[in-house]
């Protein structure tokens, strides 16, 4: 009688003791003595040299089919590319225009020259609009850079009309202009720094 072959000698000696390791474990397991994580290592264990010496019978391994497998996709590095430039293009429009902008009457300054400096920074928000919109923008940056000039055109019209306001006297007016101007301030901050902006929030 010929012996039986190695490899289905060796295949059922591997399937026994791990057999035996995760009955062990389990049995440590109920008695408080392990946990349920070391049952499933077992388990993982098992498979794996199951699945790599055959299931006792000498069979060779299941061979994976390469066809089904779905192919990685690779991110489009020239569009993130595009998306930086043009981020860094407005960025760069934005900081050059803010610089414009008076953020601080002089002291002892009367209102009709307060209110001549409103009007300066309602072009000065006007203009930044324009010089964006001779950019080009990927698609994925359109929508937030069609609300940031959005923003800043209601900005430059809320300027405007706090100046008229101001120099008539309507000091409930200035008050509610300047609520709704600090509200879109504060959306238009958000909006354009989670967008990556660093200058075209801020006005």
């Amino acid at each position: 009688m010929n012996p039986p072959a190695p490899m289905e000698t060796n295949s059922m000696g591997a399937g026994s003791s791990l057999r035996s390791a995760i009955a062990g474990a389990k049995a440590k397991w109920q008695r408080g003595r392990s946990s349920p994580r070391s049952i499933v290592l077992l388990a993982l264990a098992a498979g794996a040299v199951m699945g790599g010496v055959g299931c006792g019978s000498g069979s060779r391994p299941v061979a994976t089919n390469r066809a089904t497998s779905r192919p990685v996709t690779q991110p489009d590095k020239r569009a993130e590319s595009d998306g930086q430039q043009a981020l860094r293009a407005a960025d760069a429009v934005c900081e050059r225009e803010n610089n414009k902008l008076v953020n601080s009457p002089a002291i002892g300054a009367k209102k009709a020259e307060i209110a001549g400096e409103v009007i300066a920074n309602a072009r000065i928000e006007r203009a930044t609009v324009a010089e964006l919109r001779r950019l080009a923008f990927p698609a994925s940056m359109k929508h937030v850079m069609k609300s940031i000039e959005t923003s800043r055109e209601l900005l430059a019209s809320y300027l405007a009309a706090l100046a008229g306001a101001m120099r008539q006297g309507h000091e409930s007016q200035v008050a509610a202009i300047s609520a709704k101007q600090a509200k879109v301030h504060s959306e238009l901050f958000v909006l354009a720094s989670r967008a990556g902006f660093k200058h075209c929030g801020s006005t």
